[in-house]
């Protein structure tokens, strides 16, 4: 959940730029309709596929690449988020 390097971030149509997950749902989350519809349409997910290609996560890959709705890509990641953190606090404590 860290920043990736700098050549890998997320650039959105708009100019906008995410550095790591927390970015990238944050930007989605406040970014108009249009363009969340322009990097997910159809068969066409920029946003998932950064998250498999850049961050590896194959989970929320999953979860969010056919999201046609931004609420619901915000409310899943989100919900993936939490959890993963849930895991890494539980790995800590142990």
């Amino acid at each position: 959940m860290n920043d990736v390097p700098s050549e890998k971030g997320f650039w959105f149509c708009n100019g906008t730029r995410a550095m790591n997950i927390y970015q990238l749902v944050d930007g989605i989350e406040h970014t108009s309709d249009d363009i969340f519809e322009y990097h997910d349409h159809g068969e066409k997910n920029d946003f998932a596929a950064w998250i498999l290609d850049v961050l590896g996560d194959e989970e929320l890959f999953s979860l969010v690449r056919h999201e046609g709705s931004k609420y619901w890509f915000v409310q899943k990641a989100r919900r993936h988020i939490k959890m993963m953190e849930e895991q890494a606090t539980q790995r800590i404590l142990e």
